[in-house]
């Protein structure tokens, strides 16, 4: 194995291992092992490495919690298995349900309420002749008051 200087973050580096995989080195991964193995065994980590195996200790002889006998049958009680396998008859009446349709009937009802409505409004507009036509043209800036037209929808010009 090489050599490792002492510095602040392989320091830092080791502890974490510690933290994370406890003060036993051969459970810790094979990279991690390379690597930090040499400093991690040193006298400079004696002290993170004794903590790291009496946390170990105390984990290892914590008892698992006991579960009653009932509770573990109200538990398989509760489970539902899942059919052993789907037949394409059971996967066609999964698939065509009355309520996966509502979204796209909604979606389809306010496209063609939109349609509809576009298609009013495009009829109900208001046919323009050709001198109004170049009046907009000319006075693209000016809003088109419908003063400016007579009755025969002829553009009435100012005499300035």
């Amino acid at each position: 194995m090489k050599q490792m200087r002492t510095s602040t973050d392989n320091f830092e580096a080791v502890k974490r291992c510690f933290d994370a995989y406890g003060g036993d080195i051969t459970h810790w991964p094979a990279e991690a092992r390379e690597r930090f193995g040499a400093f991690a065994r040193s006298d400079e980590l004696a002290a993170v490495r004794l903590e790291a195996e009496t946390l170990d200790g105390f984990l290892g002889a914590a008892s698992a919690p006991q579960v009653s006998v009932d509770l573990k049958n109200r538990i398989i009680a509760q489970y539902d298995a899942p059919p052993a396998t789907m037949t394409i008859r059971g996967l066609l009446s999964d698939l065509f349900t009355p309520r996966r349709f509502i979204p796209a009937g909604a979606f389809a009802g306010i496209g063609a309420l939109g349609l509809a409505s576009g298609i009013l409004s495009v009829n109900v507009g208001y046919a323009m002749t050709p001198e109004a036509e170049a009046y907009a043209y000319v006075y693209s800036d000016s809003v088109i008051s419908l003063e400016a037209f007579d009755e025969e929808e002829e553009v009435q010009w100012d005499e300035d």
